[in-house]
């Protein structure tokens, strides 16, 4: 059996129905220039990279001993167009090692400490519309006791070394502060030739100032697109909400 697995939300108050724009992705591995140091942000000996990068790439081909662990620096410009005006705005790094801090226009907005996991950064509170967004990420993978793993067979080379990526969602939203993830978690506990059952666990958070209403619609469907089954809950959402359902087929 081959299912496809589909979650929506809607909002609406008691005069208007509407539905979210689903979410938007925008990849910016380009234009990101890098440091490797902690010098300061005036200096004039940034490096222009592309994402995916890691600062020990000839480290493995020269025959200098040992390779560099410590800090690197990287920063861009981020342009926020009219499209994004009212959107809830994170980062998204599907990899940073191993420790990161996240400074947008000079604040600091968020910081991660982990190289193999991924993780978002709400950076709406510090984004200014159009140009002259700066974004600055400051990695390091020295050696920290602290955080694992501490040896193995392979280099613990720094850098921010898969996507990132800008994430454009609505005030009221699937979570992304949760671990990284899309704030949907989907098992199946018990699955026969004959039945199944979905068990879906969903963490919404809203942005406004006010409770809203909300409906949650659950969709199954196989693999030839025939809907197996459907699932709709209305509930009141204050901040957050983590919700649990269940779908039998």
């Amino acid at each position: 059996m081959k299912y496809t697995f589909i979650l929506y939300c809607l909002l609406f108050s008691s005069s208007l129905f509407a539905q979210p724009e689903p979410r938007r992705e925008i990849l910016i591995n380009n234009g990101w220039s890098f440091l490797k140091n902690d010098s300061s942000a005036h200096s004039t000996n940034w490096e222009q990279v592309t994402i995916p990068h890691t600062w020990n790439i000839e480290d493995v081909m020269d025959d200098v001993p040992g390779y560099y662990r410590g800090v690197g620096v990287y920063k861009r410009q981020l342009q926020i167009d009219n499209t994004l005006n009212g959107k809830q705005l994170f980062l998204f790094f599907e990899g940073v090692n191993q420790v990161a801090e996240i400074f947008v226009n000079g604040k600091k907005a968020g910081n991660h400490v982990g190289g193999y996991a991924a993780f978002s950064v709400d950076i709406t509170p510090f984004i200014k519309p159009g140009n002259g967004n700066e974004i600055i990420v400051k990695v390091d993978n020295r050696y920290n006791a602290d955080i694992p793993p501490l040896s193995a067979d392979f280099s613990f080379f720094g850098g921010i070394y898969r996507d990132v990526l800008l994430i454009a969602v609505e005030t009221v939203h699937f979570s992304l502060n949760d671990f990284g993830s899309k704030g949907v978690f989907i098992i199946t506990p018990s699955v026969t030739r004959s039945s199944a059952s979905v068990v879906v666990k969903t963490t919404l958070t809203n942005k406004l100032h006010d409770k809203q209403k909300i409906k949650i619609v659950s969709s199954v469907t196989n693999k030839k697109g025939k809907k197996l089954a459907l699932l709709s809950l209305f509930k009141q959402l204050n901040k957050e909400l983590i919700n649990l359902f269940l779908i039998q087929l």
